[in-house]
């Protein structure tokens, strides 16, 4: 068993360790030396990933008895409406699944529906269990007053009610009357599991919030990209410089990050490597589209000895009508993704409808072990379905 857990924790921190070096490696090459104000290290990355699991692990651990707890407090509102509306028998079908709840206020309000269905045993009872778990709850004592005085006992109404007048002055934490409603062990595997997928989300979330910054920086960078050769373009034509070091150093001075930043790599591998180099480790960062054309055909003009600055403006002009084709398509499609999005989030809306609908069934989703489950399931082919219906409509030129 020790060997078991031994060899399961060296596969965690393996896994940890893996996802660190990668996040590290990728905001390095995205020119970030800080993260959360600490220095980008593999260590430091080690313990924020650590912390995510952490904080993920007890929100997990916690989740499924906070859902129910609100799930309690949701029903235990909505029986005092029924009393209060004199639908006294729902009240007492809703409030008897609570009975378990050592909560003060379940126990006064199905006294109120039993003594509204004139069952007075049992509503004496049921007061009384309210006033033993909270002697200071003064309305339970009103309530017994109201029930003795309809069995004729006026000693014990007269009581009942001094101590009501007694109690009523002073106020109550609500959360006293609600009580303490679920243990810390109740529905333990369920708690466990929530914890665990909690943790291995937060586990891969680093990379998957370094993914979108590096989606995010090469959107940014392919609009700019467009931009940066046509200032090359027209510093190549003035004859004030001619295509290579200089001409990526003036674009590094001139454009914005991350533009300006990948140029001034370039600037960098140039003085290391040669030509062919410095624009291979361009692609390699940054590989789009635009910059595969713009790499490639340099690199193929200086094979065979064509004049590069001649056929600068067509590769700069090639690249502009791509990206009018690219906007064009864009707009074809647009209705395309939006259709996607409502498939995504109808869903969502229906189970948003059918929990108001029929609350007692739906909740099961999300208060029990095969719900959490079902859960996962249905959010897995959701992703999925995006992810094929997205690929269709994405045309790539």
């Amino acid at each position: 068993m020790y060997c078991l857990v031994n060899e399961r924790a060296g596969l965690l921190s393996q896994s940890i360790n893996s996802n660190a070096q990668s996040v590290e490696k990728q905001l390095k090459a995205m020119f970030y030396k800080k993260i959360f104000g600490l220095s980008l290290k593999t260590r430091n990355v080690k313990i924020l990933i650590v912390l995510l699991m952490l904080i993920a692990s007890i929100v997990g651990f916690y989740l499924p008895g906070s859902l129910f707890n609100i799930d309690i407090t949701n029903n235990i509102n909505k029986a005092i409406i029924l009393n209060k509306e004199e639908n006294y028998n729902k009240a007492a079908i809703l409030l008897e699944d609570l009975k378990d709840i050592k909560s003060p206020l379940v126990h006064n309000e199905l006294g109120i529906a039993y003594l509204g269905m004139q069952d007075y045993k049992i509503a004496e009872l049921e007061f009384k269990k309210a006033i033993k778990l909270f002697p200071y709850y003064s309305k339970p004592y009103r309530n017994l007053s109201i029930l003795y005085s309809l069995k004729g006992e006026t000693i014990d109404s007269s009581f009942s009610l001094s101590k009501y007048n007694e109690l009523s002055k002073y106020s109550i934490n609500n959360v006293l009357l609600y009580g303490k409603q679920k243990s810390i062990w109740d529905g333990i595997i369920l708690r466990f599991v929530s914890a665990l997928i909690l943790m291995c989300f937060c586990l891969k979330l680093p990379l998957m919030i370094t993914f979108l910054i590096k989606k995010h920086r090469l959107k940014i960078y392919e609009e700019q990209f467009a931009d940066g050769l046509m200032l090359m373009s027209n510093a190549l034509k003035t004859s004030t410089i001619t295509l290579g070091e200089n001409a990526f150093k003036l674009v590094s001075e001139t454009a914005t990050p991350p533009l300006s930043e990948e140029f001034a790599e370039i600037v960098v591998d140039y003085k290391r490597t040669d030509e062919s180099t410095a624009l291979s480790r361009l692609y390699q960062r940054m590989p789009t589209p635009d910059t595969k054309i713009f790499v490639h055909t340099i690199q193929t003009l200086k094979q065979q000895g064509g004049e590069v600055t001649e056929k600068f403006d067509s590769i700069y002009y090639s690249i502009l009508e791509r990206k009018k084709v690219q906007k064009k398509i864009k707009s074809m499609t647009a209705q395309g993704k939006a259709q996607i999005i409502m498939i995504t989030v109808i869903p969502v809306i229906l189970g948003l409808i059918l929990d108001k609908l029929n609350h007692d069934i739906f909740k099961l989703m999300y208060t029990t072990f095969w719900g959490y489950i079902l859960l996962t399931i249905a959010v897995l082919f959701g992703v999925i379905g995006y992810y094929f219906m997205y690929k269709i409509i994405d045309i790539k030129v």
